[in-house]
C-alpha cells in the first residue's frame, strides 16, 4: 500500500514512483513466464503467435505497459465492439477489487470526507489510512461475501481520472499488453 502522496497527484504518477511498482516488475513479474497464444490473422488466415507477459490489472487513469493493462475508457468502446466486449472480460476481472475499497469506504465513514489535518500531521493522517486498511483486510478475512451485489460492468469511467495520465507516465508506449489480449481476444472470450 502507497499511503503520504497529495490527493492532487494523478493516479499513475504515484504507481510510477512506488515501490510496488518497482518490485512487482524486476524482482516478481520479470520471474514469472510469459503465455503463449495463436490466433489466425483475420485476412491472411497465417497463424499469429505472440507472449502475453504478467501484466496487473488496473483502471483507466494508469497507463498501458508491458506490466500493467488498464481498462478501457467509454470513447474507445463505442468505436469498437470487441474492445467492449474485452473491457467487459477485465472490468468483471477487476470488480472484486472495486468492491473492496467500496467496503472500506462504507465501513469506515472517515473516507467520506477528505482528511483534514496539520501539515505537521501528515504523517499522523498516513498511519490512520494504514492502520483503516489493516484493520479492514483483517475484517475481510473474518466475514464472508455472500452479501455483495452485482453492478453493471460496461465501459464504466472514473470521471475522477479522466485526463489524468502525464506523458511522462506513459513509460512503455512501444509495448502494450493490452494491444496483444485485443489482437487475440477472440481466444480470451472463450468460455
Amino acid at each position: 500500500m502507497t499511503v503520504g502522496w497529495p490527493g492532487s497527484v494523478a493516479d499513475g504518477r504515484v504507481w510510477n514512483n512506488s515501490i510496488l511498482k518497482k518490485e512487482l516488475e524486476t524482482k516478481y513479474l520479470a520471474n514469472i513466464p510469459s503465455i503463449p497464444v495463436a490466433t489466425r490473422h483475420p485476412t491472411s488466415n497465417e497463424m499469429q503467435y505472440e507472449q502475453i507477459p504478467p501484466f496487473i490489472l488496473i483502471d483507466s487513469a494508469y497507463p498501458s505497459t508491458k506490466h500493467t493493462v488498464p481498462t478501457f475508457k467509454t470513447t474507445e468502446c463505442r468505436r469498437n465492439p470487441l474492445v467492449k466486449q474485452l473491457n467487459r472480460k477485465l472490468s468483471s476481472i477487476r470488480y472484486c477489487i472495486e468492491q473492496a475499497f467500496g467496503i472500506c469506504k462504507n465501513r469506515f465513514r472517515v473516507f467520506n470526507r477528505p482528511l483534514e489535518c496539520a501539515k505537521d500531521d501528515v504523517k499522523q493522517a498516513t498511519k490512520l489510512i494504514t492502520a483503516i486498511f489493516t484493520l479492514h483486510n483483517f475484517l475481510l478475512d473474518e466475514e464472508s461475501d455472500d452479501d455483495i451485489e452485482d453492478e453493471d460492468l460496461d465501459c464504466q469511467d472514473d470521471e475522477r481520472n479522466e485526463g489524468e495520465i502525464d506523458a511522462a507516465d506513459q513509460d512503455d508506449q512501444d509495448f502494450s499488453t493490452r494491444d496483444i489480449l485485443l489482437r487475440h481476444s477472440r481466444w480470451l472470450m472463450d468460455d
